[in-house]
């Protein structure tokens, strides 16, 4: 299996294949180089993110709002025409990202500076997303298995910050199986993988809150692709439940799991 390390980008940002995915973390756990290799990629993302969540604290400068207005746009130049018409592109969408939406602004020929940045993907669609990738899974449904549960807590507490006990869900039929560590925006997320006797999965999923913050501690039931999520916030962390939508017993489940996690 060769190794790409074009790809470790995109696997932190979660645009790979279900079968990409799986081949990474393959020469992840094989490759110690590899596996260096994405920690360098993860920290130097999240030093990039710090400093950009920074600059779009600052205010825009009148004088590029006014360049923005001044600037008139020209007929669309076919691409085989102009080898540059790509990068320009790119250029001006950047441009019109990093100001939000200034187009709006020019339109409308507001005068306020206030500015609306998109709502990125949630890390409840992440999770949704490998959840799909790895409830699939037989054989390797666990990065480590339910027998090493002490090392699981003291892995998973240390890696992501978040104390924690490993609930007993044996009154709602079911078997703790073991436990994954996910990436969402260079963030570590620990996964605790449990199953029912028809082999259905249900997992836990937590990670350190935002700046520490405590957010909301009521429950918040969201459906994604074909699951169903139950999230909450407590503890300056984030958790959720997960499972697949027709897991009638979900609400249950997390209310188990907050008392006892």
């Amino acid at each position: 299996m060769s190794k790409d390390y074009t790809k470790l980008s995109a696997y932190i940002d979660g645009e790979l294949t279900p079968e990409e995915v799986i081949e990474i973390q393959s020469l992840l756990g094989s490759d110690s180089d590899f596996a260096n290799e994405l920690k360098f990629l993860e920290a130097a993302d999240l030093a990039a993110n710090s400093d950009f969540d920074e600059m779009l604290n600052e205010p825009i400068s009148p004088n590029l709002i006014a360049q923005i207005q001044a600037t008139e746009l020209g007929p669309s130049v076919p691409v085989a025409a102009n080898s540059n018409f790509k990068w320009r592109s790119m250029a001006a969408a950047a441009l019109f990202m990093l100001v939000g939406g200034v187009g709006g602004y020019v339109i409308n020929e507001q005068t306020a500076p206030d500015v609306q940045i998109a709502a990125s993907k949630n890390w409840l669609e992440y999770v949704a997303g490998y959840h799909g990738i790895y409830a699939g899974q037989k054989r390797h449904l666990v990065e480590v298995a339910a027998s090493e549960s002490e090392h699981i807590k003291n892995w998973l507490s240390k890696t992501t910050n978040v104390g924690f006990s490993i609930p007993d869900l044996s009154q709602h039929g079911l078997e703790f199986r073991g436990a994954r560590l996910l990436a969402v925006k260079s963030q570590p997320v620990a996964q605790l993988m449990f199953t029912d006797k028809n082999g259905a999965v249900v997992a836990i999923c937590f990670k350190q809150g935002a700046n520490g913050a405590m957010g909301s501690e009521v429950f918040e039931e969201n459906q994604i692709d074909d699951f169903d999520i139950i999230s909450w916030n407590e503890r300056s962390a984030n958790f959720l439940v997960i499972g697949d939508a027709e897991q009638n017993q979900l609400k249950d489940i997390a209310d188990t799991v907050r008392l006892s996690i």
